[in-house]
């Protein structure tokens, strides 16, 4: 009898339902409460409430009110196989509470939803089910709210116990093909999950190739219940063609084993498409391009960069073509089958991959092409001409013009002096503004006409666009074709791998800019894109206003107008240095530039006063040419989160929250790697390793979350900045809202540093620090100015609730021409 009432007394103390794992079948959802798209405040009804920390745990029944309408909370259960569908909260959220009888740290295995609350705190979803995201969760003994904001297809998710302090998740690793005979160093990238709730330094990582030898990697400290995707060596040896090699992975700290893993990586002939890694520049992280090799290892060769379709893999892509005699073809990945549109940190990687690729296979830049498919047909317009100078030809099939025209972005009526600058920070997206760039390109457009996908009126517009400023080109619809389309036997995929289209593309060639006697070039953003041949756009008076030069050789000199330039320069071989002076006509100016002395160097003019003046010296306080703006061009440069600790307790819950949820979210979105660090723990030493010195190549970006009151770093990195952020208050030069409510975000160049920036997400207390939460600034065709200030209101009202934004001047100071503030709300004079 002592037995059995020992027996029933544990039973009750730990009931069966609370062992791990626990699939999450039952809950409340709420539907059609949120609106979002690509802007940069999604109005939203919970969040609203979370920020103004009324939230509360829902019942059925309960409404809540979005616009002119109310919702109601009903319950939600999961089908048989424990999926919910997403309609069943569209536009909404679904609660779940789990009872637990102590403590403990789970991991969280959702999939279909955009993000989710753990007890009040933001973690990344996996809106596209990808189904590997795998996230460590702090629970609390009693019970534990779940929250979860909708994703795009059927939701499901569970609990599950974490199989030791730290261990892999290798479900999205990024790995290498191994070549046949090469025996070179590699990369790989692992995520390592940190499931305890203090920090894990020591960490290493042991590869080992099948019959080669082992490489150890260290891992930078990891964060209390974090991921990180880590950059691992690996050792390849010589291997056989066609064959495969398994590559175990070992997780050591302090001399004891947490975990092994196996993983099998291609091994492939020098002939076949295959996967290159390689360490990024833009967060250290580990990315890869597939290479389609030509048929023989000749340098000199052409490079087509084509650029991949929404879900496609780059992998993929590079199979979809068959090898070429003449070229090489490489496929960057976007960041992710998804990624950013081939914009922002797409647009970026395919950069790094050409210039890696072009170095590697020693490519003839002359004969250098953009081509893509679907969303890759987008990037190739989008690449092409925001970068003329970079390829010969540009060729997109099935391709969509711009985030304005296709794919759900939303043009703000530029209303108000507001409206407008955040109407121009989206301005790059403006495919169709950049169309006068394509005047040294060859350009093929390719399209089904029966495209259900992308509708056949995105290739028109773009050929109606080109013939309004006279450009010639080829131009194909596809009788009948719609999407993805092959119409023979032939290798490769037609739409794609279209014959007239290669034949075109093998015969195009550009001339050298540097002998072109007229050059005609547009730009968004400088700090993105700023040269065409041999002239280049420094500065601009509206900054992400469209800027414009036109100038063309004369007997006598150069002759040209401008749009919307500060300060613009020419390249030597525009200048005969044997005149001296050598006369500009600008603007209908003429400006004599001395030339003695300056042979093999840029000329530089700059407007002022309200005239071009010649000018020899070069500003390290300029925004050019190494600073970038606006504030989403922050997060590049290897950057690192920084939390600030010097707050409250519930502060630095918020920063370190908040920098980890960043972390995950560009983990997801870009398949980066960002390190996330504590004010405190933060060493140049240690994270910036380099020559002595503040203004050395190693200096790299730093995001801060925090305020001048929470975070350590602020002083000695903002000290200088014309905006400040603390307890109760947010300055704007010699002005300051009041009121712990808002929200900020700017950057600002790093003291000293002629490349190297910083971002801050920050808050002016804990109602400000939760409306910082999820802005969406990693989402594509999302566009932020240089700095911002605003209120909860953001939620109900977009950019109504935004109390004040702007372009900093070329010395990073406040512009006043370039600031706008709310109507009706006049921040007070210090």
């Amino acid at each position: 009898m002592h037995l059995a009432l020992s027996l029933l007394l544990l039973l009750s103390a730990e009931p069966a339902q609370s062992k791990l794992p626990i699939e999450l079948r039952e809950g409340l959802a709420i539907r059609g409460v949120t609106r979002g798209g690509r802007v940069p405040f999604p109005l939203d009804a919970v969040q609203y409430a979370i920020v103004a920390g009324t939230f509360a745990k829902p019942e059925g029944g309960a409404e809540i009110e979005f616009g002119e309408a109310k919702r109601s909370w009903e319950r939600l259960v999961a089908e048989e196989d424990g999926s919910i569908r997403g309609s069943a909260f569209s536009g909404g959220y679904a609660y779940f509470e789990v009872e637990r009888p102590q403590r403990e740290v789970a991991i969280l295995e959702a999939t279909g939803h955009g993000m989710a609350y753990v007890n009040g705190e933001p973690l990344a979803g996996d809106p596209y089910g990808y189904g590997y995201s795998k996230l460590p969760v702090d629970l609390k003994e009693g019970p534990n709210a779940l929250l979860f904001a909708s994703g795009r297809g059927n939701f499901r998710a569970k609990l599950t116990p974490p199989p030791d302090s730290a261990f892999f998740n290798l479900s999205d690793a990024t790995l290498p093909d191994l070549l046949e005979g090469d025996s070179a160093p590699n990369w790989a990238g692992v995520i390592l999950v940190n499931a305890t709730r203090s920090p894990l330094t020591g960490l290493v990582v042991r590869t080992q190739v099948e019959g080669g030898k082992a490489a150890d990697t260290e891992i930078p400290a990891l964060e209390p219940l974090s991921t990180y995707k880590a950059a691992i060596r690996i050792v390849p040896f010589a291997t056989t063609e066609g064959s495969t090699a398994d590559l175990k992975l070992t997780l050591i700290h302090s001399d004891r084993m947490l975990d092994f893993q196996k993983a099998q990586l291609r091994v492939r002939g020098p002939r076949q498409t295959r996967k290159v890694t390689f360490l990024s520049q833009i967060d250290g992280s580990v990315q890869y391009y597939a290479l389609n090799p030509a048929t023989d290892d000749a340098p000199g060769k052409a490079l087509i960069l084509s650029t991949h379709g929404a879900s496609v893999e780059a992998i993929g892509q590079a199979d979809a073509y068959s090898p070429k005699p003449w070229a090489n073809l490489v496929a960057p990945t976007n960041r992710r089958p998804y990624g950013f549109d081939w914009e922002d940190w797409g647009r970026k990687d395919a950069l790094e991959v050409l210039d890696l690729a072009s170095q590697k296979l020693q490519a003839d830049r002359s004969r250098t092409y953009v081509t893509g498919h679907s969303m890759g047909g987008h990037g190739a317009w989008y690449l092409g001409l925001t970068f003329p100078d970079l390829f010969s030809a540009m060729a997109p099939s099935a391709g969509w013009v711009s985030f304005f025209s296709y794919a759900g972005g939303q043009r703000i009526e530029a209303s108000t002096g507001i409206a407008d600058l955040f109407s121009r920070a989206a301005n790059p997206s403006d495919t169709l503004g950049l169309v006068r760039n394509s005047s040294k390109q060859n350009v093929y457009i390719l399209h089904g006409d029966k495209d259900d996908n992308v509708p056949v009126r995105e290739a028109r517009s773009m050929k109606s666009a080109l013939e309004a400023i006279g450009r010639t080109f080829r131009y194909h619809e596809q009788p009948g074709a719609g999407h993805w389309w092959d119409g023979d036997a032939a290798p490769g995929a037609d739409c794609v791998d279209w014959p007239p289209l290669m034949e075109w593309l093998q015969a195009a060639k550009s001339e050298p800019f540097s002998g072109a006697r007229q050059v005609e070039f547009v730009t968004f953003n400088p700090s993105v894109s700023n040269t065409m041949s041999w002239i280049r756009i420094d500065l601009q008076r509206a900054p992400l206003a469209q800027s414009s030069v036109s100038f063309r050789k004369t007997i006598s000199g150069l002759s040209g107008v401008t749009s919307n330039v500060q300060r613009l320069s020419f390249a030597p071989e525009a200048i005969d240095s044997a005149k001296n002076p050598f006369p500009i006509e600008i603007d209908g100016q003429i400006v004599p530039v001395p030339t003695a002395g300056r042979a093999g160097a840029w000329i530089t003019l700059k407007w002022a006063e309200g005239r071009w003046v010649f000018d020899g010296s070069r500003f390290p306080t300029e925004s050019f040419p190494k600073h970038v703006r606006p504030f989403k061009e922050v997060f590049e440069n290897r950057m690192i989160f920084v939390y600030g600790t010097r707050g409250t307790s519930g502060e630095t819950a918020w920063a370190r929250a908040k920098a980890r949820f960043d972390a995950q979210q560009f983990w997801y979105r870009g398949n980066g790697a960002p390190l996330v660090v504590a004010d405190v723990d933060f060493k140049p030493e240690v994270h910036e390793p380099g020559p002595v010195g503040r203004d050395h190549p190693g200096l790299r970006n730093l995001i801060l979350y925090g305020n001048a009151d929470t975070h350590a770093l602020w002083g000695w990195l903002l000290g200088e900045s014309p905006l400040e952020v603390r307890r109760g208050r947010v300055r704007v030069g010699d002005r300051q809202f009041v009121g712990d409510q808002l929200a900020c975000l700017f950057l600002q160049p790093r003291k000293g540093a002629s490349r190297a920036m910083v971002g801050v997400v920050s808050g002016s207390g804990m109602t400000g620090f939760r409306l910082a939460d999820r802005l969406p600034y990693f989402v594509s065709g999302v566009a932020y100015p240089d700095w911002c200030v605003f209120e909860p209101a953001v939620l109900r009202t977009g950019l109504e609730g935004v109390l004040a934004a702007g372009y900093f001047g070329s010395d990073w100071k406040l512009d006043p021409a370039q600031t706008a503030w709310r109507e009706g709300v006049a921040a007070s004079k210090e």
